[in-house]
């Protein structure tokens, strides 16, 4: 369907004048809470509805994304993890292309797993090439491998981000500790 705004001016103008004559509690703040103007103009009328547009659009997309069968998996990670930092300074100064690449693709799920290597046809079988369980996700493979977790290899795993930390925050207490001297 083209855009046209006046279908959107028809769609949420009545939603819009609506919340300006009567609003609402929209958190727990309590009522009375926030600025209330009761008499809006109407570049704030055309705010509302651009604000309303793109909050129905924005659900549209999530309800889409939700109904994916593999890419729609980030919408139920989305609340339970700390979100990645993708500023244009981060991306070009930060962690580095691999990992910038391996969080790019766990997001929308397109790491190459077994299960999603099955899928696309290169692999007959899904199955944890260490515990041989059904169906070898990112999900088993980062945190639900049980001869994984038996055999220590998330210790591993956790014990070598450490290591890291370590020399990353000793060089650099040594660099201020040499600053300070001189």
């Amino acid at each position: 369907m083209k855009w046209d705004a006046r279908r959107i001016y028809k769609s949420f103008s009545a939603d819009v004048i609506l919340q300006t004559q009567f609003p609402t509690q929209a958190s727990r703040l309590g009522l009375g809470n926030g600025v209330f103007n009761g008499n809006p103009s109407k570049a704030d009328i055309r705010k509302l509805l651009t604000k309303t547009a793109n909050d129905v659009e924005e659900d549209k997309f999530l309800a889409h994304s939700i109904q994916l069968k593999r890419q729609g998996d980030w919408t139920f990670w989305y609340e339970k993890f700390i979100e990645f930092n993708f500023s244009w300074t981060n991306l070009i100064y930060g962690p580095g292309n691999s990992l910038i690449s391996f969080v790019l693709n766990a997001t929308i799920n397109t790491c190459r797993t077994p299960k999603l290597l099955k899928c696309w046809g290169y692999h007959a079988t899904a199955a944890c090439p260490i515990c041989v369980a059904d169906n070898c996700t990112l999900h088993h493979i980062l945190a639900n491998c049980d001869t994984a977790l038996n055999q220590l290899r998330y210790n591993w795993r956790h014990d070598s981000v450490l290591v890291e930390l370590q020399s990353a925050i000793g060089s650099h207490l040594q660099h201020h500790a040499k600053k300070k001297k001189t």
